[in-house]
């Protein structure tokens, strides 16, 4: 299987994503040249851990220990450990791969994690991709895989298309079910988000409007529910751009910029007709976006958790009643904790799952999980050592369920050093039995 990511793909991956930025907010009052710089009024610091103003602080926090190699699976035999450089979507028993070569194929790889490990169920080869980002894709009923990517045949984008792809990873095959040209006056964007076990959204970005769309995986349905136009005059965007999506619980929250001689951000949220249900403002969110846009929003219960390109995170509870964001405490690690990039956008419902995770990151690796739990409105560090390996945690990939795979390396901070990152093994561990050893330790009682 060949694995091969470059540094390169990401290069590609945020230069894109950064250029859209620019492309539509350069009129804003957070300009292009703003993008990148770090907001003093976004957190402070305060013993160690990180909470922006206003936000709660718990007293303590829960410390909690597993033994992973008893309660987890090694499925290390499932990768090419010769290159592992490998993005990982799930979703129950069904692992995919995304992997890339040289030839600007992405091929996709669908395992079975009941079966005899390293068996290969089909592979899927996507030909002619520029970049494809695996934290704006979606995984439908364990079998369709849908994601975007960019087909570019020259730096002009005068005859590129942003295109919306099906794998159908039983089957091994793949469409194209819709599709924008790229020029240089409108370079599209899409966003992908799971809103039921049939449906997903997608949130498309253009030079004249944002649309808000219901796709159903089932029967190829597809209905428009918000469509905001926008104009730019003389530079700058007026009007409300619809900057990304999140559901939960049938519920649809989109992230709103208002636009014009002033930039405003919120939270708007809709009902599955594309019907207005309620508007959620916060100074902190207005402060933080405002100072660095947000690479995704994602939810979970009545909480919003989103990473801007600062590397700043937020956590936020929904008061449905007031129309407003509360914003919650995060730890943090060295300098910085990260919530799993993996799969975030197939959370759709917290009925099976109420955890976010969240890891150690910026060269403080260890082999902590921490773990905001909504339900309880707490947080636990769970620590995860594999055994007296001295490895640590490099990664996680969650699926909708709560579902972890966690990616252990041996890390050397010498940044001189060259092999910092080595000795790759990966570690499903089931959220049932995370979830069955926190109420085990911490009661049901807290439970809110």
């Amino acid at each position: 299987m060949n694995t091969k990511f470059s540094a390169d793909l990401f290069l590609k991956k945020t230069t894109a994503l950064l250029g859209l930025i620019i492309f539509l907010f350069s009129g804003c009052t957070a300009p292009a040249e703003n993008i990148g710089s770090k907001s003093p009024a976004s957190s402070s610091q305060i013993d160690g851990n990180i909470a922006s103003p206003g936000a709660s602080i718990p007293e303590q926090e829960i410390m909690l220990e597993m033994d992973v190699m008893q309660n987890g699976r090694d499925i290390t035999q499932y990768f090419d450990l010769s290159d592992p450089w490998v993005n990982l979507i799930f979703s129950g028993d069904v692992l995919l791969q995304e992997t890339y070569d040289e030839n600007s194929e992405i091929t996709i790889h669908r395992m079975d994690l009941t079966t005899n490990p390293g068996d290969e169920l089909s592979a899927v080869h996507v030909k002619g991709f520029n970049w494809v980002s695996a934290v704006d894709s979606v995984v439908m009923g364990e079998r369709y895989f849908y994601f975007t990517q960019t087909v570019d045949a020259g730096v002009d984008y005068t005859v590129s298309d942003r295109q919306l792809i099906e794998v159908d990873t039983e089957m091994g095959t793949y469409s194209v079910i819709d599709y924008r040209l790229i020029t240089d006056e409108d370079r599209p964007f899409v966003y992908l988000t799971k809103y039921d076990a049939a449906r997903y959204l997608s949130c498309e970005i253009n030079a004249e409007e944002s649309i808000l769309k219901l796709h159903n995986s089932t029967d190829g349905g597809l209905v428009e529910l918000v469509n905001h136009p926008h104009e730019r005059i003389d530079g700058v965007i007026y009007g409300e751009v619809l900057m990304d999506v999140a559901a939960s619980n049938g519920k649809i929250f989109a992230l709103m910029c208002s636009c014009g001689q002033e930039t405003l951000y919120y939270l708007n949220e809709y009902n599955e007709s594309g019907h207005l249900i309620n508007t959620y403002e916060s100074a902190a969110l207005d402060t933080m976006l405002n100072q660095s846009p947000p690479v995704g929003i994602y939810m979970l219960g009545d909480y919003l958790f989103l990473r801007t390109w600062d590397g700043d995170h937020a956590l936020f509870k929904l008061e449905l009643e007031k129309g407003t964001l509360t914003q919650c405490y995060i730890p943090i690690v060295g300098s910085m904790l990260m919530f799993s990039l993996g799969n975030y956008d197939n959370y759709y419902t917290d009925k099976d799952n109420h955890y976010i995770y969240f890891r150690a990151d910026n060269g403080k690796y260890n082999d902590n999980l921490y773990v905001f739990d909504t339900q309880r409105g707490e947080w636990l560090t769970v620590h995860l050592p594999l055994g007296d390996t001295g490895k640590v945690i490099y990664s996680t990939n969650c699926d909708e369920s709560g579902n972890l795979i966690l990616t252990y390396v041996k890390y050397d901070p010498d940044p001189k050093s060259p092999s910092r990152i080595s000795d790759f093994s990966y570690h499903y561990l089931p959220h049932s039995e995370l979830a069955g050893y926190v109420d085990e330790q911490c009661g049901t009682q807290n439970i809110r």
